[in-house]
């Protein structure tokens, strides 16, 4: 008698990853509008030095609550199978990149057609706390990287993936699970094998 391998197995459904990169799609949208909405404050707010703080203090309450909600959601996906801790890292990865991309996308806009004459002072006043040379940032000004969507849109993927990935380190620890315990098995009733039932109901 071979042994039967897929007795234990546990069927993956097929959509999961779908709903997976659909969960991605839909926090990271939902996050990229909370991070936009932040930058509006912190430019509404930005004649207020004394509230300088509230924009980071908001940002990374954003990341850090829509972080946890949906890979909390994604985890229950993987019930049968168990969540790990790279799967759920690799969850927030995703859901990082759809949101830095929008997140990029913002920024541009405000840089390019909102108020480009108090971004063009930010950006030069942070080079320069960065350490750069005036020719340095005259040249980077010049080339116009900033008014490039593409290239705004790449560099907030690229720092979400950073900063929300530094988050999701220490998330994936709370919110990966492992498979849900089978079922017990319902033992047998030792009365419907016993032969002595039937020769005694056949006696009756």
């Amino acid at each position: 008698m071979t042994p039967n391998h897929t007795q234990n197995s546990v069927p993956v459904d097929p959509n999961r990853k779908k709903l997976v990169w659909k969960e991605a799609a839909t926090g990271g949208l939902y996050l990229g509008l909370a991070l936009v909405a932040v930058m509006v404050i912190s430019y509404l707010g930005r004649m207020d030095a004394t509230l300088s703080w509230v924009p980071g203090l908001l940002n990374f309450a954003a990341l850090v609550l829509f972080i946890l909600f949906y890979a909390r959601k994604v985890s229950h996906y993987y019930a049968s199978t168990g969540f790990y801790y790279p799967q759920s890292l690799a969850f927030i990865l995703k859901m990082m990149l759809f949101a830095g991309v929008l997140a990029g996308v913002g920024q541009f806009i405000l840089q390019n057609y909102v108020d480009p004459g108090y971004y063009t002072s930010v950006i030069e006043t942070t080079l320069k706390e960065s350490g750069f040379k005036e020719e340095d940032i005259s040249l980077t000004m010049e080339t116009g990287v900033m008014r490039n969507p593409i290239v705004m849109a790449l560099s907030g993927a690229i720092s979400m993936l950073l900063y929300g990935g530094m988050i999701g380190l220490v998330v994936s620890a709370f919110v990966k699970r492992p498979p849900a315990a089978p079922a017990p098995k319902q033992e047998p009733d030792p009365s419907d094998s016993n032969p002595g039932n039937s020769t005694s109901h056949g006696n009756d």
